[in-house]
């Protein structure tokens, strides 16, 4: 009787060429691919989130005079969703540039932080407008934003051995910077004036 089992192909040598997750340890394609989930839960919140205010948003660009709020929310929109969608694309799709991606990725998330922390700002000044020196503190605090143009200098990406998936080759340190000392004073001061303004109206 023959041998079943010398028709069957013969299996590829370890790692699987054509597996991407293969050429990493195994606590680093664990984390990757937990990276790769978060970020595909990323795409689909900002997707609900924009689908869900998308009513509401046209209903005000029709009511309200269009102002530089307005274009600065829109593009906060357009460039936070470039972002998502490019770093999903990162590190789901076969890309034959990969580091040519992480640039366009990285520039979008430099453009998109002055964006959206304008955006912050306007609400800042809204609050604060009796003081004009905290005003113009948060002024120069969002001019610090505009240090993430560093950031696509700080990332490189190469392929995952002979694959045509990418992972972050180099990530500096100093690109974090700029989100964490601006998200840190931002979230410090504002919600603190707003719990005293509310203690305040209600005397509690």
């Amino acid at each position: 009787m023959a041998d079943p089992t010398a028709q069957q192909p013969a299996l590829p040598p370890a790692p699987n060429p054509l597996t991407s997750l293969a050429w990493l340890p195994p606590d680093l394609a664990g984390q990757y691919e937990i990276e790769r989930y978060l970020v595909a839960c990323t795409v689909g919140a900002w997707l609900w989130d924009v689908l869900m205010s998308l009513s509401t948003d046209i209903q005000m660009f029709r009511k309200n005079r269009f102002g530089l709020s307005d274009v600065a929310y829109i593009m906060s929109r357009i460039l936070s969703g470039g972002f998502i969608v490019g770093i999903f694309i990162f590190l789901i799709a076969p890309l034959h540039h990969c580091e040519v991606v992480i640039k366009v990725v990285t520039w979008l998330v430099a453009l998109a932080l002055p964006t959206n922390s304008f955006l912050f700002f306007i609400r800042a000044r809204g609050v604060f407008f009796r003081n004009p020196y905290v005003v113009w503190a948060f002024f120069a605090l969002w001019l610090t934003t505009f240090a993430s143009i560093t950031t696509p200098f700080a990332f490189e990406a190469i392929p995952l051995g002979p694959t045509r998936w990418c992972i972050n080759s180099v990530v500096r340190g100093y690109s974090a910077a700029t989100f964490v000392t601006y998200l840190r004073l931002r979230h410090l001061r504002l919600p603190r004036h707003l719990v005293q303004n509310l203690h305040l109206r209600y005397g509690g």
